[in-house]
Order: structure tokens, then sequence, then C-alpha cells
């Protein structure tokens, strides 16, 4: 981990609603299972970016970012589709799914329990303290219903209590705060940062 080299004082591990079902989208049921990032060597992969050769040529760096994926997006922007553009009239957005069905649920809230474990510990071992942040949009309608976030809430305060970690929570921060998001959008906007800031 770069944990040891970096030495913060606080690590923030922020984590949206929509994370559960991107992890459904770009994992297998096999990785989920197996959260390969505990195994993960940050030193052979720190030492094989930093060798020239990975730097040789216009698409060498290909592997390191996943230029790819933004290619579905752009197709989406070119359709009028916009990522966390609020639902149909009624409808929860997609993502909320994963937070409640217990079928999509489980193998995902295990997965972040064993990786926030992990993390909590390696953090405490460079002596820098691990906060959990579920960034909660509050009452936006494109947040989805109440009843399946405060489900992943539940679960960071538990991880939270199991680990001495703090657990915090943005859903008061932005209720009734139109303007702290981008319009069509769920990114902060000037105004949502300077109140995440405060």
């Amino acid at each position: 981990m770069l944990l040891p080299r970096l030495r913060p004082r606080t690590l923030v591990l922020t984590v949206f609603s929509n994370d559960f079902a991107d992890l459904e989208i770009y994992r297998t049921a096999e990785e989920i299972a197996a959260a390969s990032e505990l195994s993960l060597d940050v030193d052979a992969l720190a030492a094989r970016l930093a060798h020239p050769a990975a730097r040789r040529g216009p698409l060498a760096q290909l592997h390191r970012v996943k230029l790819w994926r933004l290619a579905a997006l752009v197709l989406d922007r070119i359709a009028g589709k916009h990522i966390a553009a609020p639902p149909a009239a009624g409808a929860p957005p997609a993502f909320i799914a994963a937070l409640a069905d217990d079928a999509r649920w489980t193998p995902i809230a295990r997965y972040y329990e064993r990786v926030i474990a992990d993390l909590a510990e390696r953090s405490r071992a460079a002596g820098t303290e691990l906060v959990l942040l579920n960034l909660d949009l509050g009452d936006r309608p494109d947040a989805g219903p109440r009843a399946p976030r405060d489900r992943l809430r539940a679960l960071l305060e538990s991880i939270g209590r199991e680990h001495a970690l703090r657990a915090l929570d943005t859903r008061g921060l932005f209720e009734s705060c139109a303007e702290c998001f981008l319009p069509r959008d769920g990114h902060l906007s000037p105004e949502g940062h300077r109140r995440l800031a405060g």
C-alpha cells in the first residue's frame, strides 16, 4: 500500500449509493467473492509502471487508464442520456435495486466488509485514521427511496463500529439543497463542495 509512503493523517473512503450496482457492472460474481484487491502487490505494480519500457509508444499508457469505458459514456451522452438523470415518474433509479434485492446485496455487502476490514488494518499499521463517508444525496429525486439507502448507511455504521472507525453520512447536509448538485447530474456543484468541506 502507498499509506506508509504518503503517511496521511486521515484517509476518507467515500461510498455512493450507486457503488453496489457499479461493482456488478465492472466485476464478475467470482471477482466480488474473491476481493482480489486484498492480494494486490502495490510495490510490484508501481515498479512495473515506473519501468521505462512501460512508458514507450502512444498506446503504452492504455493499461493505466481504462479509456475504453469512456466509449459507452460518450455514446450515452450523444444519445441524450445522462448518468444520474432523474428516473421516470414514480420509478426508483436502476442502481437502487442492488441495495434493495437481498440476492444482489449480500455478496457485495460481504465484499465491502472484507475490503474495509483490510483497509482499516493497513491504515492503523501506517498510523492513519480511516473514515467512512456515505455520500448520500439527500432528498433528490435521483437519490432513490430511503429504505435501501438506509440499509447502506447501516452497513457502513456496522463496519465502523466493528473496526472502531468513524462513519459519517451526508444526507442531512444535502436535504433541500437542489443547488448542491449540477443540473441533471448527481455530482456536487461548487455549493455542494462548499457544504461538504464546511
